[in-house]
């Protein structure tokens, strides 16, 4: 089980394993809205492990967020 991550990062986690070509499914349960953690299943080709592909996933969704928060600025700085 993973650490606890808001569960509205969620959906984007599960995209971001579905953009690499060795996995086969991926998908989460909230087992109860008032518990705050989350099961998450990963199955590849067999080529990666799925904590390998999900470790690469979660750190590509951390650049992601990371360049996002640098455009904001930016902009940010821009407007103001």
């Amino acid at each position: 089980m993973l650490p606890p991550p808001p569960p509205r990062s969620a959906p984007a986690g599960r995209r971001q394993l579905h953009r690499d070509k060795e996995v086969l499914f991926a998908g989460y349960k909230l087992p109860h809205p008032l518990e705050y953690r989350m099961l998450v299943k990963v199955q590849t080709r067999g080529r990666r492990t799925p904590r390998d592909v999900l470790d690469a996933a979660l750190s590509d969704l951390v650049d992601e967020f990371e360049d996002m928060k640098a455009k904001f600025r930016v902009r940010l700085i821009t407007v103001v």
